[in-house]
């Protein structure tokens, strides 16, 4: 469907209104949080939105992160919905969105699946990295696992490689099986939290897999005004946007200014079940 400038600001604003509940949960319960990837870059560069961004996206160390969700679950707030695959087993990703009740922001290939759809912000975990490059590389590994699991098909993004072994992975396990070996993965990028760990990495892509941070940037915080709403940012985001995208104050090419979800529903009144 065509994101007219009007239509792109109100999803905008229903994102802000999202992230303004999660800042407000996380405030009250003295957990910490971050804007992530296109949107630190976004406050960063732009104030605000990236001009062509069509989501938010924030990350917390796993600590807070199963706090949040545990904090959430006991004290859900009304008229927004914590979407993770524990309890949306159909829902494919390794990481929470918030959703937003009584809306609709469907991407393409979403529209035969059935958990909730309303216009969201993600959330992502951060998990500590082995300090062996060897050890963390098979940590990495052990991520493109859990989310083959958790997704339950194979992706060609993955390389050729894990594409096929991942077919046959799921081809030939039965579910018993596969839901131990889901637990074994996870249980293996989550490792090394809570010990002596330099490294942090954020595990929910393969490329992702094998990006590490510095540990110390995510021990401080500033807020940091994101258009009109304040939210928390890593006090030094300018070395965690160059560890994953260099010179990220370079514009792209024109024609790499593009929405990334491609929507082909979106509704601010009413929810979008798969019928």
């Amino acid at each position: 469907m065509s994101i007219d400038k009007n239509m792109q600001r109100r999803i905008w604003d229903t994102e802000m209104e999202v992230l303004d509940v999660i800042d407000k949960v996380c405030r009250e319960n003295g957990l910490k949080y971050s804007l992530a990837y296109g949107s630190m870059i976004g406050v960063v560069r732009h104030g605000g939105f990236i001009p062509w961004d069509d989501d938010m996206d924030i990350w917390m160390l796993r600590e807070d992160y199963e706090k949040f969700i545990e904090i959430w679950e006991n004290n859900p707030v009304d008229g927004y919905f914590l979407l993770r695959q524990e309890t949306s087993p159909e829902y494919p990703q390794n990481f929470a969105k918030i959703r937003k009740c009584n809306t609709a922001f469907v991407s393409a290939g979403e529209e035969n699946t059935n958990y909730h759809h309303g216009i969201f912000v993600d959330i992502f975990p951060m998990d500590d990295v082995a300090n062996n490059n060897f050890k963390a590389k098979i940590q990495g590994y052990c991520a493109l696992f859990y989310m083959l699991y958790c997704r339950g098909y194979a992706s060609t993004h993955d390389g050729k490689f894990m594409y096929w072994g991942g077919r046959l992975l799921l081809d030939v396990m039965p579910d018993s099986i596969k839901k131990r070996l889901k637990k074994f993965f996870f249980r293996r990028i989550t490792k090394y939290n809570g010990g002596d760990s330099k490294r942090v990495a954020c595990f929910v892509t393969a490329p992702d897999s094998f990006i590490y941070y510095d540990k110390e940037l995510f021990y401080e915080y500033d807020d940091v005004k994101f258009d009109t709403h304040v939210y928390m940012c890593n006090k030094d985001a300018d070395s965690l946007l160059r560890s994953y995208y260099g010179d990220y104050m370079k514009l792209p090419p024109v024609e790499e200014r593009v929405l990334k979800h491609h929507p082909v529903i979106v509704d601010f009144e009413k929810e979008y079940w798969m019928k």
